[in-house]
């Protein structure tokens, strides 16, 4: 896994979270990225989103960072290999 600027991430939700968090606040893998949106002024969200692969087309999930853990469950499921 990597983060914005191409950095090697460890495949931790703790590193994962202190990158998105205080980070670039991206973090890519095969297939999968989950980044840091504004949703609007002052609010952010988490988006994981899964890279089209055959009939699948681009999919997005929209969190909430109080719930980092579903958004980790979300993208270890969609993470290729």
């Amino acid at each position: 896994m990597i983060n914005k600027d191409g950095m090697k991430v460890t495949d931790n939700p703790k590193e994962v979270r202190e990158e998105l968090l205080r980070g670039t606040g991206a973090v890519m893998a095969d297939g999968v990225a989950m980044y840091m949106e504004n949703s609007n002024v002052r609010d952010k969200q988490i988006v994981v989103a899964r890279s089209p692969e055959g009939d699948t087309p681009l999919t997005k999930k929209h969190y909430d960072p109080a719930v980092f853990d579903q958004a980790w469950l979300q993208f270890k499921e969609w993470k290729r290999g």
